[in-house]
């Protein structure tokens, strides 16, 4: 490609004619193979899942090399580059957010846990392809707070106004500018599925949260939502319909679909995925096993290794 601004290089350094290669960060859906490891929680220890689509055995194995292993996590967040990892869990009586790298004896490293304290209910933390690490806690209460931590450390607070409404869970898009929620009205009990976007205040300079919309999708019982590589994956009951399913929706809140074979012998309650093109949906049922779609669109359900844990992809 070439680009220009008023006739000149957009980037003065680089050669007139820009590669493809040069933007791969500014992808909205990078295509990175990390992105497509399966990673989850079993017994509040962090476990990466094997042998999803590769005729291998499945299996949970320990994450034993990093600092998170030693602590009991309530929700598991992975880097799109599945370096690093975030935990919400307990340290030294409070309750806070911990991060460090998967592998930490890596190049002969054995790298700190680092921590970021939090208020309240905490939800599960999300990464962005820039890996700035997304925290939303004070969840049950009237003044939610959304957080982000960049790459150098910093944690910078995201003025959000969540209109009165509780956020139930949070997903960032690798751009790291889409945002996609699940959020509890409080008069009614019922949850939607909203999108929303991050900006830059013009006057403050500060990141905001803007432009929420809610998706209009026809389901209730919504318990969990993901971006997909097809648009965003909802767990929820449609009218008539007493179990709760996946369901594949448009981004903006069209083509609401039930994924192809989902029955209701398994209700769904969580979802794993990302919009990587190499990743298969996972989702957690109300027992805590989990499920999978293969890329024949059959289903996949666990074995005794697999049972009671809670699936994340990086992201």
């Amino acid at each position: 490609m070439q680009i220009t601004v008023n006739g000149a290089p957009l980037l003065p350094e680089s050669p007139e004619v820009l590669p493809i290669s040069l933007f791969t960060e500014f992808d909205p859906a990078p295509s990175t193979g990390q992105m497509a490891n399966l990673y989850g929680l079993q017994g509040g220890k962090v476990q990466r899942i094997e042998g999803l689509d590769d005729g291998a055995e499945n299996a949970a194995r320990p994450l034993t090399t990093s600092p998170l292993y030693q602590h009991h996590a309530e929700s598991f967040a992975v880097s799109l580059r599945a370096d690093s990892g975030a935990i919400v869990t307990t340290i030294g009586g409070e309750r806070v957010v911990a991060y460090a790298k998967l592998d930490s004896e890596e190049n002969g490293k054995n790298e700190p846990i680092k921590q970021i304290e939090t208020q309240g209910k905490v939800l599960r933390p999300s990464y962005d392809f820039s890996d700035n690490l997304w925290i939303l806690d004070r969840a049950d209460s009237a003044s939610p707070r959304l957080r982000v931590r960049t790459k150098d450390g910093t944690v910078e607070q995201v003025d959000a106004d969540f209109r009165g409404q509780r956020p139930q869970a949070i997903r960032m898009a690798p751009d790291g500018v889409r945002v996609l929620l699940v959020m509890k009205a409080v008069k009614s009990g019922q949850n939607s599925v909203q999108t929303a976007s991050i900006q830059t205040d013009d006057e403050s300079k500060k990141l905001k949260l803007a432009q929420l919309r809610n998706l209009e999708v026809p389901l209730t019982a919504i318990t969990d939502a993901a971006w997909s590589k097809k648009g965003i994956l909802v767990a929820g009951v449609a009218v008539g319909n007493n179990s709760s399913a996946p369901w594949l929706v448009n981004p903006d809140g069209s083509s609401l679909q039930l994924l192809p074979g989902a029955t209701a012998e398994f209700p769904i309650k969580t979802i794993a995925s990302n919009p990587n093109v190499d990743t298969l949906p996972v989702f957690g049922d109300t027992d805590n096993h989990i499920h999978w779609q293969s890329r024949d669109l059959t289903w996949t359900s666990p074995n005794d290794t697999t049972r009671e844990i809670t699936p994340t992809y990086p992201g």
